[in-house]
């Protein structure tokens, strides 16, 4: 009974506040972009901060974490760690190279996660709590034996990935020492879209498609995230339970991860 009372005592507090305080959470602050590469012999990668506030500065906190959510001082940092940012105004935030940790696959990419999380300014408007907003951003750190030429607008290897159809379930094999992000798939290019959430696989390993991709035909495009945030498809084509790529097309970009 004490239990059930405290509940709905919770719940009309929470009722309350929402009632009387207006909760403000839109982003002022804006990046450049939306993951980063950092290859070994890269003295630092700059991004760019845009206040899109007209009237109110904003402070930008910024730190670099590894994928078991620690945060890490190697290979990078990010510098400033907090700045002020003017009304309309710009700003960077340098991933500064300190020095690469022991451990560290010299074979395949790395992947870190850059948070930046902006911090409003105190309002005088009556009944308004101005909340934090924070983003984070994929980093893919590149040994020296796998960087890519900027010239090059996909990733080497990628042809070489497969498909293994498995009691109605696609295995993919990214053999290639790249993180391959998937975000949509089609029958063919110009079916209609199959939605679900984005799906990332780390370099030189292998796992399932999301079980909404099941289909009948002998052709699939999955498409993925290139280094600059747009979007390329897979175009497989299958025989039998086997799927080989046939061609990489590029397309115009409608989301990123």
């Amino acid at each position: 009974m004490g239990e059930v009372m405290s509940y709905n005592y919770n719940n009309v507090i929470c009722a309350f506040l929402l009632t009387v305080f207006t909760y403000k959470t839109e982003a002022a602050l804006s990046l450049d972009r939306t993951r980063i590469i950092f290859n070994q012999g890269d003295k630092a990668v700059s991004l760019r901060v845009k206040n899109q506030n007209t009237n109110s500065p904003y402070l930008a906190q910024s730190w670099i974490e590894d994928g078991s959510g620690k945060k890490v001082n190697a290979p990078f940092v990010s510098l400033p760690p907090i700045q002020r940012i003017e009304a309309s105004s710009e700003s960077h935030v340098r991933l500064q190279f300190s020095e690469v940790p022991a451990g560290l696959p010299i074979d395949k990419e790395s992947l870190f996660y850059f948070y930046f999380r902006e911090i409003p300014p105190k309002t005088n408007k009556p009944n308004t709590i101005m909340l934090a907003v924070e983003s984070k951003l994929k980093v893919f750190y590149r040994p020296k034996s796998i960087v890519v030429d900027k010239m090059k607008e996909t990733l080497p290897g990628l042809e070489t990935i497969t498909l293994n159809k498995k009691n109605n379930k696609y295995e993919i094999n990214n053999i290639t020492p790249y993180y391959l992000t998937i975000v949509e798939a089609r029958e063919d290019q110009s079916a209609k879209s199959i939605s679900f959430e984005s799906v990332m696989y780390p370099p030189k390993s292998k796992g399932y498609l999301p079980d909404k991709i099941n289909v009948a035909g002998e052709k699939l495009s999955l498409f993925f995230v290139t280094d600059y945030g747009e979007q390329r498809a897979l175009n497989f084509v299958c025989k039998n339970s086997l799927c080989h790529i046939t061609d990489i097309a590029k397309i115009a970009p409608t989301k990123s991860a």
